[in-house]
């Protein structure tokens, strides 16, 4: 079932049409109807739906950690006009260089950005990550590692963000910053889709909740 709340008539990023999924090895489709939605430049979804219900794999698919192949995924995606810079992902759990510090960390993205000046200060600043510049990443807690991942994977000219459950082990006050930020990017044509166990969060500000 898709809660809509508000259909923006732009630019199409994603197209997903009669999309379904068999993990290796079962027979049984993932989800019970096949899913169909797009979504659109400036537009945030979210994905709802209980442990195992596929929203990491979805996400996965989209991109691309999971190979398309015939047999395992039926229907289409659809990817549209996004190039793997332009697109940041926080999936399964936060992603970073372990053995380097917070500001180490955030010097290699900018490296592997192309050193193009990318990293989203404003973001930064928002999360307090540079209170933990000299801390090796692996030493910190997990609500900041959390933090750290979302600095890496989001920068200024991010057009596509796929974030599952990115407000996991943030407290409160960090929680809303964090949606605002959402809110505000989403004005500049970031697309998003975001997963969560809170109802509430995605309520705030997704513009559809799609249940699997």
């Amino acid at each position: 079932m898709i809660k809509e709340t508000n259909e923006q008539q732009t630019a199409v990023i994603i197209e997903i049409n009669e999309l379904n999924y068999t993990y290796p090895g079962t027979e049984q489709p993932l989800w019970e109807k096949n899913l169909t939605f797009v979504l659109r430049k400036g537009e945030i979804v979210g994905l709802a739906g209980q442990n195992g219900s596929g929203k990491s794999t979805l996400l996965r698919m989209l991109a691309s950690f999971i190979p398309r192949k015939k047999g395992s995924c039926s229907g289409q995606i659809n990817v549209i006009d996004i190039s793997g810079r332009d697109m940041a992902c926080v999936i399964d759990r936060p992603s970073f260089f372990s053995d380097l510090s917070v500001r180490d960390n955030i010097k290699m993205m900018e490296h592997m950005n192309g050193d193009k000046q990318l990293t989203d200060e404003a973001l930064i600043d928002l999360l307090g990550i540079h209170e933990f510049d000299r801390i090796k990443a692996s030493k910190l807690s997990l609500g900041n590692k959390q933090k750290l991942a979302l600095c890496l994977a989001i920068h200024k000219e991010t057009r596509l963000a796929l974030l599952d459950e990115p407000l996991n082990g943030l407290d409160p006050f960090t929680r809303a910053s964090f949606l605002s930020y959402l809110e505000k990017r989403r004005k500049q044509g970031m697309a998003v889709i975001l997963t969560s166990h809170i109802p509430g969060d995605l309520e705030q500000v997704c513009d559809r909740i799609i249940y699997l």
